[in-house]
């Protein structure tokens, strides 16, 4: 069982730092499938990854978008969502949150080493997909926040 925090509990010790954007196209956005291979093989959930050592979670998402789905960012469009402290399954970790909006359809040159599909979704369309752990309350929380502005 995932459970996410928008404050650390009290025991919460993190073992790794990962940062993720939600890509936006009109109403939707980008949903990968991940490599059965790969760790939580076969679900879904937005571009992102680990933070190399002595990397920003911001310079972290842009090189991740990136390698993933051969996307470049323009830092000054990159928009800071928050924080999220998920205890998963294995450990601890802490999940930066970006957004960026594209006025034009993006193309996608999927990494199939790490995914196998993409898809542009809603996220009512995106919670009914396997996600990875976490994935539904994070999408959740991304849709009140894209609600509030």
């Amino acid at each position: 069982m995932t459970t996410l925090f928008l404050t650390p509990p009290p025991d919460f010790c993190p073992r790794v730092w990962v940062a993720g954007c939600y890509c936006e196209f009109e109403d939707k956005i980008l949903i990968l499938k991940r490599s059965p291979h790969k760790l939580q093989g076969d679900t879904w959930g937005i571009p992102g990854g680990k933070l190399d050592e002595g990397e920003t979670p911001r310079t972290a998402v842009i090189r991740e978008v990136f390698e993933e789905v051969g996307i470049r960012i323009n830092e000054d469009k990159l928009e800071e969502i928050d924080e999220m402290y998920i205890r998963g399954p294995q450990m601890d970790y802490i999940f930066y949150r970006f957004r960026v909006r594209f006025v034009t359809l993006p193309v996608i040159d999927l990494s199939l080493d790490e995914h196998v599909e993409a898809a542009w979704l809603t996220i009512e369309e995106a919670i009914k997909l396997p996600l990875i752990y976490g994935g539904v309350e994070a999408l959740l929380s991304y849709q009140k926040f894209t609600m509030k502005g």
